[in-house]
């Protein structure tokens, strides 16, 4: 695999607005780039294909990942701050498949504690199962 750092201009709007310094992201499939907020970083890539759940859930599976998952408020900053200047929706790895109403991350299976809000009012749409 590729690995380059974060400090390496990308070839995206993404890859130009997040870096931290000595932090990497594989690059060899797509364009990952490191988006930070406080203390917290992660890899991230942002499609602009229209896909489904099940499709978007097996593509970043095939990429060696997961879809965005949000365990504390900065990664949900870090995904608002990310896509705030693209008007699309997007899917997070959070779903309810196993047991209606238990919604489960799909990177580890843990269950959703609800103890900060994922999205301001209006803006949460569930979709048979999945929260966009």
């Amino acid at each position: 695999s590729r690995l380059i750092p974060s400090a390496t201009l990308l070839n995206s709007t993404l890859g130009r607005l997040y870096f931290v310094p000595g932090m990497y992201c594989d690059t060899s499939k797509v364009n990952f780039t490191i988006a930070t907020n406080g203390s917290v970083s992660t890899c991230l890539w942002l499609s602009d294909i229209l896909a489904t759940y099940n499709d978007s859930l097996y593509n970043c599976q095939d990429l060696g990942a997961h879809l965005f998952t949000i365990k504390v408020p900065e990664k949900l900053n870090i995904l608002l701050n990310s896509v705030k200047t693209f008007n699309v929706e997007y899917w997070i790895g959070l779903n309810d498949r196993d047991q209606e109403g238990v919604f489960r991350w799909v990177d580890d299976g843990s269950v959703w504690t609800n103890n900060f809000p994922l999205f301001a009012p209006m803006i949460i749409a569930y979709r048979n199962n999945y929260v966009l």
